[in-house]
């Protein structure tokens, strides 16, 4: 009610003198607070009423001493006498169910959040938030709440009161709408006005916008109505055609199940969801209620429906979403419903979400078709590299193929070998430029736990080998488990690349075999793909650059080597160019089985040192087929084990030979030693005799004569020297 009609109000009210009495006593015991939604006594959409205190503001105790419950009974009787109906309230011991709220907010912040516009405010959420955080909803589904607060003071001086939705609707007292008790007179109107705005405001959270027919009317509201209210009785609805036996306010009430005498459902109350609100696909071919959810995420979806202006806090909301194995329930977050995938769920299929909703009298249901998107976003089972027991892959080539190959063999590694399990025809693919083909892909069904390791092979033509495409791997996991995420993910990946690698060994060993049968085994003259016991096999040739003389072709015979033809190279021989010499031709045809090593070697004498690798060729029965990969692996290594083999017990041999013949010298040396010792001993000894004859010789005694005048005397010694004064005779 705006400012000039409250002042017209005041200014006949006091002409006339008009007053109410005190409150009378009740004569039951005074009803006790309660700070909670008390047990429910009826079912069906219901009135629930909250005396709300702001922080500062004092305590009226309206809740419990009567006040409030004299407006419901006024708007109570009034509506009774007008349509024959009365509102359906929560009651509790069949009194009426009102709680208590003391709020958070000062008055100066209640204003403050009422003061955008009605519509828009922020009060009146704040304060069902509040209450329902003090009073958990129960049983919201067969009993939902239309919230109603009331306050003793004044919200804004403009009105007396407003809603929102169906959230619910907040009336106030004080400044032009009730200042007292002396203002609870059912004159003129029939009701209070706080008791008419109780019940105006909650039509409103029923969808009715103000009616304007008449000044008079329980509807008549600004800024949509134009005049002043009517002084005087108050009017249901002028002539029912606008919001009580018809809808053009928005909602016939009439049908509503919010009457003590009424269904606590009903058709006209049922609500359509107007429009969805979710992720959807933007693939070019998808329409736009292609919804999506990813697994392992959270994804939301909403809904708008008819007649009410959006779910709002206090409403109950409740959504589920099945994959037609098991269901999960969603968060409801401000009335959007939040889904997290479980990581167990599949991509690829059709899932539905069912949501609910009650709001005041209002109930609601609609199902959406959600396409499960696995956490790589898109629409299938399988990711690139991970699927589960069960399902069933898709194994397609990535290559093209500029020669239709007519068929292609899908092979898996299996302990460490290459193993067919599908052949496949080829058809023409448009995925590169030039015309092209590719294989058929196969379906195949995963049915144990495992790294599957695969890969394509073109098949052999007469005149090429057929391409072999690099392998992949998918990591199988059990029906029920993840899809691997993160840690998890990495670990297997970890997993899956040791795999690979064996599988990468193999595939190399593989490649080597099959260049064995490209370059060895195309040696036979009457077959361009093997060679088969009883065919002529030409030995593959060797070029030089300069003449080396002669040279022979060895075949290994056990562990020795012999010489199967011996010749010069000649010029231009063998295929080789003009100015290269060519190894002599030599063919031979092989009367048995397995496996042949040959060798080229320059002859021991000649001035130049060469000798070839060993050359492993397969001789194979013609009625066993061609070789495949494996036994031509198997050859390959059986030849250069046997090559090495030899080349081991040759260098054995050799180095005995040398040793021998190092022994042999060491002993020739020492015997000269030996002899030139003995014969320095002996020369010695005589030289020893002869020194000791000539010592003993020159020790031997003389007599010499000494005379002085005629005197003469004898001197004996060995070295006999003449006394002084006389001189040795002449002999």
């Amino acid at each position: 009610m705006s400012l000039s009609i409250w002042a017209r109000f005041l200014q006949i009210c006091t002409a006339f003198a008009i007053f109410s009495t005190t409150i009378t006593p009740w004569a039951q015991a005074i009803p006790t607070r309660s700070l909670i939604d008390r047990s429910d006594e009826v079912l069906g959409p219901q009135i629930h009423l909250i005396y709300v205190v702001g922080k500062d503001v004092q305590d009226r105790n309206w809740d419990t001493n009567g006040q409030i419950k004299k407006w419901v009974d006024q708007g109570q009787d009034w509506f009774s006498s007008a349509s024959g109906k009365k509102f359906r309230y929560d009651t509790f011991n069949s009194d009426l169910d009102i709680s208590f709220l003391r709020s958070q907010l000062t008055l100066s912040e209640m204003r403050t959040g009422a003061s955008t516009t009605i519509f828009d405010s922020k009060l009146l959420p704040y304060l069902v938030k509040e209450f329902i955080t003090q009073s958990p909803q129960k049983n919201y589904a067969s009993a939902p709440k239309t919230y109603i607060f009331v306050t003793s003071e004044s919200i804004d001086p403009s009105y007396c009161g407003f809603a929102s939705g169906t959230i619910g609707a907040i009336v106030w007292t004080g400044n032009k709408c009730w200042n007292g008790p002396q203002d609870d007179s059912t004159s003129p109107y029939g009701m209070s006005w706080p008791a008419r705005t109780i019940i105006h405001e909650a039509i409103h959270t029923y969808g009715v916008s103000h009616a304007c027919d008449s000044t008079s009317d329980l509807m008549w509201g600004v800024p949509e109505c134009q005049g002043s209210i009517t002084y005087g009785p108050t009017i249901l609805d002028l002539g029912g055609n606008d919001y009580f036996g018809a809808e053009r306010a928005g909602v016939d009430i009439s049908r509503l199940p919010i009457w003590i005498d009424s269904p606590t459902t009903s058709a006209y109350s049922t609500l359509k969801a107007i429009k969805t609100y979710a992720p959807y696909s933007q693939a070019s071919n998808a329409s736009k209620e292609d919804w999506i959810f990813v697994v392992g995420k959270e994804s939301t979806i909403s809904w708008d429906w008819e007649r009410i202006d959006g779910p709002q806090i206090g409403n109950l909301m409740e959504c589920t979403l099945s994959n037609g194995k098991a269901s999960i329930t969603a968060k409801v977050i401000e009335n959007r419903c939040v889904f997290a995938i479980p990581l167990n769920w599949r991509g690829g299929v059709v899932a539905v979400a069912t949501g609910k909703i009650w709001a005041g009298p209002y109930t609601g249901s609609v199902t959406e078709n959600i396409k499960l998107w696995n956490p790589e976003n898109e629409y299938s089972v399988c990711m690139q590299k991970y699927c589960f027991v069960g399902e069933s892959i898709e194994i397609a080539s990535d290559y093209c193929y500029f020669q239709d190959s007519k068929t292609f063999t899908l092979q898996q590694l299996v302990d460490g070998q290459w193993k067919s399990i599908a052949t496949s025809p080829t058809r023409p693919t448009n995925k590169c430029k030039e015309s092209s083909w590719e294989p058929v892909p196969v379906k195949y069904n995963l049915a144990k736990v495992e790294t599957f390791i695969y890969r394509w092979v073109e098949s052999d033509s007469a005149t090429s080998r057929g391409f072999i495409e690099p392998f992949k791997t998918i990591s199988v996991f059990a029906s029920d488990a993840d899809y691997p995420v993160s840690i998890k993910k990495e670990e297997i990946d970890k997993a899956a690349t040791e795999l690979a690698a064996a599988a990468a060994k193999k595939a190399e060993e593989d490649r080597i075999a099959r260049e064995l049968y490209s370059r060895q085994l195309d040696q036979c003259a009457t077959s361009a793909t093997n060679c088969y016991v009883g065919e002529s096999f030409v030995a593959p040739a060797l070029c030089f650059r300069e003449d080396i003389g002669e040279i022979q072709l060895e075949i290994l015979n056990g562990t020795t080597w012999e010489v199967l033809t011996q010749g010069k190279v000649a010029p231009a021989a063998s295929g080789c160019s003009a100015n290269s010499f060519g190894t002599p031709a030599f063919s031979i045809v092989f009367q048995e089985a397995g496996v042949k090593i040959l060798r080229w070697r320059v002859l021991p004498n000649s001035k130049y040192i060469y000798t070839s690798s060993p050359y492993g060729i397969l001789i194979t029965d013609k009625a066993l087929g061609v070789p495949n990969s494996i036994d031509l692996a198997q050859a390959k290594a059986e030849a250069e084990a046997k090559a090495k083999e030899a080349e081991r017990i040759a260098a054995e041999a050799a180095a005995k030979a040398e040793a021998e013949a190092k022994a042999k010298e060491a002993e020739r040396i020492a015997a000269e030693a030996a002899a030139k010792a003995e014969a320095e001993a002996k020369a010695k000894e005589e030289a020893r005799i002869a020194a000791e004859a000539a010592a003993k010789a020159a020790k031997k005694k003389v007599t010499i004569a000494c005379i002085k005048g005629k005197a003469i005397k004898k001197v004996t010694g060995v070295k006999p020297v003449c006394p002084k004064g006389y001189v040795k005779k002449k002999s």
